[in-house]
């Protein structure tokens, strides 16, 4: 079997109607999560679960659309992207703009910081930092936050500038008319945050580069080997799906266009690859591998040092062993998967 004929076999097995089915999954979520929010202390916690995933599956979606393998046709990917971005409630900008800077992450093999964190509270008022820090050692990813700011004040076009109006006046009118919706609302906001940052966490530790400069593509044997894979729930494998299978990372960087109910499938075909190639080894794959709770607790423990680390960690040991005690985690600002 060769990579060509995995991508050909991949073909067969395309079926962007599941991507439909998650759509109204979505709808279905964001309608039955609002209205829940509205009832008692026990439903409303449900309902903020209910948003949180609606905003998760959007998030992962449109990451799909941004590689135009999520439904049939380019129009319907574009559109979508932009509308699954709105939803998921991350970026401000132009779904166009997210996919060609990840588009480039994948063919330079670069993760993108939009601010650099650690300068810019550095020339701010100290307590600031502080702030964060403590609103963060809380949960409240108040960074996640300012990060947006930085980015509004480089950007102030009407589109972006209309877009957090809308969303403000939402919020606003919603704490106008039932106050402990709007904070049910915050938490769902608060739980998508840190559910992407923790998945996202583990996947790289890539160079950082320059948006303003391109970068010479480092080949697969570096973008594999600085790639990491943990599908969170390797015992009840459906419930991957929760964020579309996005913990098969490494399947996903080997081939981007692979849509997320073919990854479990692909990681599968990449494994017999490695085994049956010959000495010259051309597709090294072998993902590395951690319990959910390792990595939960890794994610708590350095949950304030990760905020403001300059250069990803090291994530292999002396031996060349990967290893959870150096690798810490990073930060995506740009949430890039």
């Amino acid at each position: 079997m060769s990579l060509s004929a995995v991508v050909t076999e991949l073909k067969a097995h395309r079926r962007p109607g599941l991507s439909w089915v998650v759509a109204g999954v979505i709808a279905g979520l964001f309608a039955a999560g609002g209205a829940l929010i509205f009832g008692p202390a026990w439903a409303a916690w449900l309902g903020a679960a209910a948003v949180a995933e609606a905003m998760i599956l959007s998030f992962y979606l449109s990451h799909d659309c941004a590689h135009l393998c999520a439904f049939a046709t380019r129009r319907q990917n574009l559109l979508m992207g932009q509308m699954l971005m709105v939803l998921s409630g991350g970026d401000l900008g132009a779904f166009g703009d997210y996919r060609r800077d990840h588009l480039r992450h994948h063919a330079e093999q670069v993760d993108f910081a939009a601010v650099d964190l650690g300068q810019s509270l550095a020339r701010r008022w100290r307590p600031l930092r502080a702030a964060i820090e403590f609103l963060e050692a809380c949960y409240i990813p108040a960074l996640f936050f300012v990060v947006k700011f930085e980015a509004l004040r480089h950007d102030m076009g009407a589109r972006t500038v209309g877009m957090l109006a809308a969303k403000l006046a939402a919020l606003a009118a919603l704490a106008a008319v039932r106050p402990e919706a709007a904070l049910w609302f915050v938490a769902a906001v608060f739980a998508r945050i840190h559910c992407i940052r923790f998945v996202d966490a583990f996947q790289h530790v890539f160079e950082h580069g320059d948006l303003a400069r391109r970068s010479r593509p480092r080949g697969w044997a570096y973008e594999q080997r600085h790639t990491f894979s943990f599908p969170l729930f390797k015992g009840f494998s459906f419930l991957n799906l929760m964020t579309l299978n996005f913990g098969y990372h490494n399947a996903h960087h080997a081939v981007p266009h692979c849509p997320w109910y073919n990854l479990p499938r692909l990681d599968a075909m990449l494994r017999r690859l490695s085994q049956e190639q010959d000495a010259s080894g051309q597709y090294p794959y072998e993902p590395e591998q951690a319990s959910v709770l390792v990595l939960l607790k890794s994610y708590h423990k350095h949950r304030i040092l990760r905020l403001f680390v300059a250069e990803p960690d090291a994530a292999y040991d002396e031996g060349g062993q990967f290893s959870l005690t150096s690798f810490r985690g990073v930060l995506s600002v740009h949430l890039l998967g």
